[in-house]
């Protein structure tokens, strides 16, 4: 008998002390390990953020202007994104073969990739080609020549695109959402077509890129092994004489809905309804962002463990994906739930989805399910930011957003502090007076007569080009 309750107490105190060891550990989350970056603002308005990491003899470049495809002139969509792939194909010193065959000489890599609010020029060598580097960044940068020849040639590149996009109903349904939450006077809302495309021309990118690319604003960080006094003079010699612009700052926001909307988007011959919803969402500097990344997470983003996919796939059998997303920009947020469906389920899905929403704003999450929310981020955010460039990149991107860099820092901290009273607080308020913008992808005469029975509007339907 003595033994037993030997064993019995030894067992109680090993569990005593396992969960005391995982309160600790929770009270003892530290912030994110991201890099010190000495940062210098040069006479023109252009920043040098630099970080000094030997743990391999690389380093990361990459530089980010404050121009993106937010700045499309109307009428000339896809215009910047022409211009992202064109910075490669010559400059004033450099032909396009030229820029390839240095870059891969040394085996490194040189990337251009255009965001909706920025350009960014990403150059990744050995820590004895970062003279290359620096001149093939400035270069593209600064002194773009955009031959007509290869223009010619991305531009067929980009309606060939624009057709095979036609046939996609999840782009077509992300297409049409965008227009419908941010309308045809914001850039979101219209899309690059064949006819604005066939606009731009050699003159007007060449006008338009040396009228808006500019120092100013313009953010250049390098990360690696590196000597950041000798690297902060050579780019200070490079970067200096670039003249200064200033340009008005372009800013868009969803619309404000006071209703519920749906569109349905018609592709004669689908036998199955991509459907996409959308409501308002918040920026990341909002001070409930943390709540709001838990509501996400549970709700849609935590794949097979999500409400979503338990309530519409494994309960209902309604589709074979579901989830949720939060789009994040510096000057809003967005809020969206995308699936696909059999045509004679739509508008049963579309009640399921509305649902599970109510019942989570009714009953709330569980202290389960934010547990399991927390346990996901704290796993996961700091393996996002293992590399010297994820490093870079994410701490580019958050200040970008508005983060200072302690509040980047901050993140795994702030995502402890949050209580479940919180996030189920927020949930109610967040859905509260908001309506839902709907976009559907279908055969619109196999779903027109189940969307009104249900009592579903249409407000506008529209034909695939």
């Amino acid at each position: 008998m003595a033994s037993y309750l030997r064993i019995a107490l030894v067992g109680l105190l090993l569990s005593l002390n396992v969960h005391v060891l995982a309160l600790s550990t929770e009270k003892k989350m530290n912030p994110l390990k991201l890099p010190v970056f000495e940062k210098t603002i040069l006479e023109n308005g252009m920043s040098l953020w630099l970080s000094e990491d030997k743990e391999q003899p690389v380093v990361f470049f990459q530089l980010m202007m404050p121009i993106g495809t937010l700045y499309d002139p109307l009428g000339k969509e896809g215009m910047l994104t022409l211009i992202s792939q064109m910075l490669e194909q010559g400059t004033r010193s450099f032909s396009g073969e030229d820029i390839t065959r240095k870059i891969n000489q040394v085996g490194g890599r040189l990337t251009v990739l255009p965001s909706l609010y920025g350009l960014e020029i990403h150059c990744q060598v050995l820590k004895k080609d970062i003279d290359l580097a620096i001149s093939l960044i400035q270069e593209l940068s600064q002194f773009p020549t955009f031959p007509a020849k290869d223009l010619e040639r991305k531009k067929k590149q980009s309606v060939f695109a624009i057709k095979k996009q036609k046939t996609d109903p999840d782009y077509l349904a992300t297409r049409y959402l965008d227009e419908l939450v941010f309308g045809p006077k914001q850039r979101s809302g219209r899309e690059a077509t064949i006819q604005s495309i066939s606009k731009i021309n050699q003159s007007n990118i060449n006008d338009f890129y040396y009228n808006h690319a500019s120092p100013v604003g313009t953010v250049l960080v390098c990360i690696g092994d590196i000597n950041s006094k000798e690297l902060k003079k050579k780019l200070t010699k490079r970067f200096s004489s670039w003249a200064a612009k200033t340009m008005n700052k372009q800013t868009e926001q969803p619309q404000s809905a006071t209703k519920q909307q749906l569109w349905v988007v018609n592709k004669e011959g689908l036998s199955q309804t991509t459907i996409a919803l959308s409501l308002p969402g918040l920026k990341q500097t909002d001070p409930e962002f943390v709540a709001y990344r838990m509501m996400n997470y549970i709700l849609g983003a935590s794949s097979f463990s999500s409400r979503l996919m338990n309530e519409v796939r494994v309960k209902k059998g309604l589709t074979y994906s579901i989830y949720s997303s939060m789009q994040l920009e510096p000057d809003y947020g967005l809020f969206t739930i995308k699936t696909f469906t059999r045509n004679e389920e739509v508008a049963v899905t579309i009640d399921a989805i509305k649902q599970t929403c109510d019942q989570l704003i009714n009953e709330g999450m569980t202290k389960e399910e934010l547990d399991a929310a927390k346990s996901y981020y704290r796993g996961n955010l700091p393996i996002r930011y293992e590399t010297p460039l994820q490093k870079a990149s994410h701490m580019l991107n958050a200040w970008q957003q508005g983060l200072s860099d302690q509040e980047i820092r901050q993140e795994l901290l702030n995502l402890e502090k949050v209580t479940l009273k919180e996030v189920n607080t927020f949930i109610k308020r967040y859905f509260k007076d908001k309506e839902w913008q709907i976009v559907l992808v279908s055969d619109y005469s196999k779903i027109k007569d189940q969307l009104k029975k249900s009592g579903l509007s249409v407000a506008k339907q529209l034909e695939v080009e």
